[in-house]
């Protein structure tokens, strides 16, 4: 079965026997799997982020459950109604099988109605300028990002990772990443999902500093007119040393899960603490601010926009629905997906703007 060399995350999910494996590790799938994975450890950042997307959701037992017949029908009401949203700047992915339908049969039953889950498309930078955002390409290979707003703006790399840049702030990074390193300059605040990658670490450069991590979530605040820069770790581990030592060594300031380094630019010194109070991303406090019962729409998305700091806009229609789920151990793009598949509805990130209809 060589196709799983080439599996994207949406294929993994519509995959029969990946989601018998996930779901049940005694099944007949389970050698299969572990001797596949065994074989292809190149495939496991991706084949672990799918498991976590299927393990998110909380499977509880309902009073009736679906049959096939309903199944079928569902499944026959998605493919009629999932037509993409042909739209130059926000192209709309259908991520959605029959194999899923049973996966996510919960959500189905709390929503009401069938559910379609659409993955945002990655954010490319396009010329021109707007009142709030200025975008800009230089040449086919650099993207330079400024926000000039008021809000957060949630930008996608080509790895995955994710950026949710701050006001007044600015990013500038490969249109895709290659080399043996994945390199980010910024100017400003911005809070990193980084995908993880051993072999391809992934550097922040903001001003006389570099940030260096595998994967992990953290938020770097390094603003020109400001004397410090600070590095929070939510979850992970990250190094941070000053650009002229290039062996990272010297003057490393290792940081994990509930830390912070403040560098003195003046002094060029480092200040390394423990949080006294866990940010709501961390490791100790995610599982329990985003494990939702219940929940309506509208407690979930103001979660978010606590947590990340971003604006999410949402058709008020969808408000009182509630959701059932589990989102601690998914990034912001994907949190919000689930909540899109439980209401049947459709993501997209354009400019930098989350927007749900």
């Amino acid at each position: 079965m060589n196709q799983y060399e080439y599996y994207q995350i949406e294929d993994f999910l519509s995959d029969t026997s990946f989601i018998e494996w996930v779901l049940d590790q005694e099944s007949e799938q389970a050698a299969f799997w572990d001797n596949w994975l065994l074989d292809h450890p190149e495939r496991e950042p991706i084949v672990q982020r799918a498991r976590n997307i299927l393990l998110s959701i909380q499977i509880a037992p309902v009073e009736t459950a679906l049959s096939e017949a309903e199944i079928q029908a569902i499944a026959a009401y998605t493919e009629k109604n999932a037509q993409p949203d042909v739209r130059p700047k926000a192209m709309l992915l259908r991520l959605f099988s029959r194999p899923w339908l049973r996966v996510a049969a919960i959500l189905l039953v709390i929503a009401g109605t069938g559910a379609l889950l659409y993955r945002p498309a990655r954010q490319t930078a396009t010329p021109g300028n707007t009142a709030a955002v200025t975008t800009t390409t230089q040449g086919p290979d650099s993207i330079r990002f400024f926000n000039n707003s008021a809000d957060s703006k949630l930008l996608q790399l080509s790895d995955g990772s994710l950026i949710v840049l701050g006001p007044r702030s600015g990013v500038q990074y490969p249109a895709k990443f290659s080399g043996q390193t994945r390199e980010v300059n910024l100017t400003g605040e911005a809070f990193f999902e980084v995908q993880a990658d051993a072999q391809q670490p992934f550097l922040v450069y903001s001003h006389k500093l570099v940030t260096k991590v595998l994967g992990t979530s953290f938020t770097i605040r390094a603003f020109d007119n400001e004397p410090e820069i600070k590095v929070i770790v939510n979850t992970g581990k990250v190094a941070v040393y000053e650009q002229a030592d290039t062996s990272s060594g010297n003057t490393a300031v290792t940081l994990v899960s509930n830390q912070q380094v403040i560098y003195r630019r003046q002094q060029s010194a480092f200040a390394k603490d423990t949080l006294t109070r866990p940010p709501m991303l961390s490791q100790t406090e995610a599982p329990r601010i985003f494990s939702f019962t219940n929940a309506t729409v509208a407690e979930v998305i103001a979660t978010l926009e606590e947590a990340y700091q971003v604006s999410i806009q949402y058709n008020k229609k969808y408000a009182d629905m509630t959701i059932t789920a589990s989102l601690s151990r998914l990034p912001l793009d994907e949190k919000i997906n689930m909540i899109c598949k439980a209401i049947n509805a459709k993501c997209t990130i354009e400019d930098g703007n989350i927007s749900i209809e």
